[in-house]
């Protein structure tokens, strides 16, 4: 049993007693009436009408108590969803960003690699260039006289070929000729 119904059922012992012990007759004036009433039965009228006034003003309370429990129940719920939806927010953007932190750690992976790609690359193509202008110099001092040598060896064979032609013309017109 609760604590208070316990106190409740004590006052009403020690009331009922003192209401028992005062039985003589008093005389109430209630504005329009004059009345002789026990003196117990005013004693227990006041504590009724006392006990039912606190009752009225307990239950009221209790309303109040239990609507105020319901909305502030309903910002509980109200904040740890609004909590809920923040973590959910959190835990996007952490894994987010961390996407993002593992792009970027690959891009600059892919940077290192163009780097030392385009380092091989320049430094191939310094060996390639020096390597090229060795090779147009020795072909320079090479072909120089061999072009010009070519070329008359060239014109030599057109100048051959065409008096071969020449003369090969020349038996056939005769050829030609004989027989008619």
């Amino acid at each position: 049993m609760k604590f208070s119904f316990v106190l409740y059922i004590a006052m009403t012992i020690v009331v009922a007693f003192f209401a028992i012990l005062n039985v003589e007759m008093v005389n109430i004036n209630f504005g329009f009436i004059q009345q002789d009433i026990p003196l117990a039965l005013v004693i227990l009228g006041s504590v009724g009408i006392g006990a039912v006034i606190v009752f009225i003003i307990d239950f009221f309370a209790k309303i109040k108590n239990k609507r105020a429990v319901k909305e502030v129940k309903k910002q509980l719920e109200a904040e740890k969803s609004e909590k809920t939806a923040l973590n959910e927010r959190i835990q996007y953007w952490e894994t987010k960003f961390k996407d993002q932190e593992r792009v970027v750690e690959e891009q600059k992976v892919e940077i290192e690699k163009l780097k030392a790609t385009q380092e091989l690359n320049s430094v191939l193509y310094k060996k390639a260039s020096v390597e090229n202008e060795q090779i147009i110099e020795e072909t320079k001092k090479k072909e120089t006289p061999t072009v010009i040598t070519k070329d008359i060896k060239q014109d030599a064979k057109a100048v051959e070929i065409n008096e071969n032609e020449s003369s090969n013309n020349e038996e056939d017109s005769n050829q030609f000729d004989v027989k008619q």
